[in-house]
């Protein structure tokens, strides 16, 4: 009985000393501090690379436009190959899309970014055609600026195209220029290290869990070699000069 109870014993130490150390070196806190999620829990995802869709339907025929490149979708459920996203909010100009994005292709976080989706106006000048005699006066509008929201690129073939909005409609236009704005860096902290790159950051481990740990590590190899020891033989028995 005494013999199975230390076997006991020394399980629990030792279940006990791998938690407390496992634990303690696994508790190493994410490479940078962010923002908690939201409370309902919704997530984001970033869209690094150029031709990250958004589609209307859960198959490749049915683009709307890129994502802006480091920027983000709020994803509101995962369903297999797909996700189920938002890109933009409801701020005039601008109104919120839902669709699906490729889920191998998004780049998850775990924190709200500040600037999830990119807000970019786009001025097009049109000429309006002279369909007469303009009357004298200088006060002759010949030409029209428009400002719409823009959201993404969109590619048919070799033709290039603007996803954007005016006045609560959303269209496309064609693209006539490269556009230019400012790239998201606060999914930096979230990349995996590349082989050669920085050393990871030290990680604080609690001293009293180790401490812990070590004591029960001590006391499961004592355990161990009170059961494992070699037992000494017995001394022999004096023989009795009275033995026949």
């Amino acid at each position: 009985m005494k013999k199975q109870f230390l076997s006991a014993l020394l399980c629990i130490l030792c279940a006990s000393s791998y938690f407390l150390f496992t634990a303690a070196f696994s508790a190493a806190p994410f490479s940078s501090v962010r923002a908690a999620a939201t409370e309902d829990d919704t997530s984001y995802a970033c869209a690094l690379a150029h031709d990250i869709y958004l589609y209307a339907e859960k198959n490749e025929q049915s683009g709307l436009f890129c994502i802006p490149y480091t920027y983000y979708v709020k994803v509101l459920s995962e369903e297999g190959d797909y996700c189920y996203v938002q890109y933009s909010e409801d701020a005039a100009p601008y109104t919120a899309i839902y669709g699906y994005c490729r889920t191998e292709q998004l780049h998850f976080v775990d924190f709200v970014p500040e600037r999830p989706f990119l807000f970019y106006p786009i001025e097009v000048t049109y000429t309006l055609s002279a369909g007469g005699t303009f009357p004298a006066g200088d006060n002759v509008f010949s030409e029209v600026t428009l400002t719409y929201a823009y959201y993404g690129d969109y590619t048919v073939g070799s033709s290039l195209y603007w996803y954007v909005a005016l006045d609560g409609e959303r269209g496309y236009l064609p693209k006539t220029h490269d556009i230019s704005y400012d790239l998201n860096t606060d999914f930096e902290g979230t990349m995996p290290e590349e082989e050669g790159g920085n050393e990871p950051s030290p990680v604080n481990i609690p001293v009293a869990q180790i401490v812990l740990g070590a004591v029960l590590g001590v006391l499961a190899l004592g355990v161990t070699y009170y059961l494992v020891r070699p037992r000494r033989p017995a001394p022999p028995k004096a023989e009795s000069e009275f033995d026949i």
